[in-house]
Parts: structure tokens; sequence; C-alpha cells
């Protein structure tokens, strides 16, 4: 069964993505008047967040059932990895070890490490695609649309509306396309959902960041 699930799945999502470029986080990220603490707050979370990422993504890797997806799985996970971090670096001065987790931090990547134990591979690996390609999309349309000069977070904005990030991207998407077309028709509904979930937790992650969630208790 030959099919472009990537892309299916992704036009699925439209209402979600149109919510998440309104975001105010987004919103002001493009312009450039974001706060810098709320900034340097996402920053911090998503560093956490990226740590149990990079595990769940070799762990994905490794269970992919043919050589070359777990190949070409483990090389787009580790060249996006890589960009980010580079990122990091630019805006990140702390050990991480200090930071703990935010509600929708926690949420977020322990949803992603339920599927991963507890669902088929497949499912874990459409869970993981909306990471890549909403960051992708959302860098690229404010990249197009939100230029600014002297915007203090252009090299976010550089890094997820660059070249170097698109190549994982496509891969990974490619990878999923390649799983849905040869699994049952249950699985990829359960594909599905956990892309639209793990959609919504974007959406959840950034805005969580703009109001600097921290633990009620």
């Amino acid at each position: 069964m030959k099919t472009n699930w990537s892309q299916e799945a992704w036009e699925t999502v439209q209402v979600e993505y149109d919510k998440i470029l309104a975001l105010p986080f987004i919103q002001q990220l493009a312009d450039g008047s974001l706060d810098k603490t709320i900034f340097d707050y996402y920053i911090e979370q998503d560093t956490v967040y990226l740590e149990e990422y990079g595990k769940i993504l070799a762990n994905i890797s490794s269970r992919l059932p043919q050589l070359a997806q777990r190949s070409i799985f483990m090389q787009c996970a580790q060249d996006s990895m890589q960009v980010e971090g580079d990122l990091h670096q630019v805006f990140f001065n702390k050990d991480s070890k200090e930071i703990k987790a935010s509600p929708s931090c926690l949420l977020y990547s322990s949803y992603l490490e339920k599927l991963l134990v507890f669902e088929p591979i497949e499912v874990a690996a459409a869970a993981v695609l909306p990471c890549f390609v909403i960051y992708k999309k959302v860098g690229d349309h404010i990249y197009a649309h939100h230029q600014k000069k002297n915007n203090p977070y252009q090299d976010w904005i550089d890094t997820y509306g660059g070249d170097d990030f698109a190549e994982p991207v496509r891969m990974a998407e490619e990878i999923c396309s390649e799983l849905a077309a040869n699994t049952t028709q249950e699985i990829r509904n359960k594909m599905l959902e956990a892309y639209q979930i793990s959609t919504k937790m974007e959406w959840i992650f950034w805005n969580a960041a703009y109001n600097k969630e921290q633990w009620p208790l």
C-alpha cells in the first residue's frame, strides 16, 4: 500500500497549526517583542524536553523493522539534535540538571515514553513526528512573513527556517509514511491519533512557556 501518510496526517491538524501560529509566544517571537524571561524559560524547558526526546528517538531507531530505516532514522535524529543543540548553546548557559521539568514538559515527554513502551513502534514514530514538522513549519512561516531587523531571536528563526533542519524533517516524514504503508489500518488509526495528540502537545508546550508555568504545589 503506497501512501504519503505523513502529508495526510499533516492535513488533519491544520486547525491546531493555525492556533499554534496565533499563540502570543509565536507572534512575539516573530516580531522580536517576546520578553526575554519568557524565552529563557522556554529554552530551559526545551533543553529538558530534548534530553528525553533524544533518548526516545534512539529507542525508536533501534526498533524499526528495516536496517535502512534504522540507519536513516538515527541519522535524522542525530542531525536534528545537533542542529537544536547548537542553537541552545547560543541561548542557554545553565546545567540542565538544575532545571526541573514543568508539568507540560513532563506531560509531553511522558506521553511519548508511554507510547514507546506500550504501543507498536509505528505509533511511537508517528508521535515524535510533529516535533520535527511543526518546528520546521513555524520556522518557515516566521522566516517568510515576519522578518524584522535586529530580532533578538533571529538565530532561532534561522535554525528552524533553514536548510539544515529541513532534511532531517523530510527523512523522518518519509520513514513514517513507509511504516504506515506496511502496517494495518488499526495501527494507522493509532498513528494518526498519536500524531494529532502530539500536535496539541506542541501548542500546550509553547503556551506553558509563555505563562512560565510552575507546579501549583
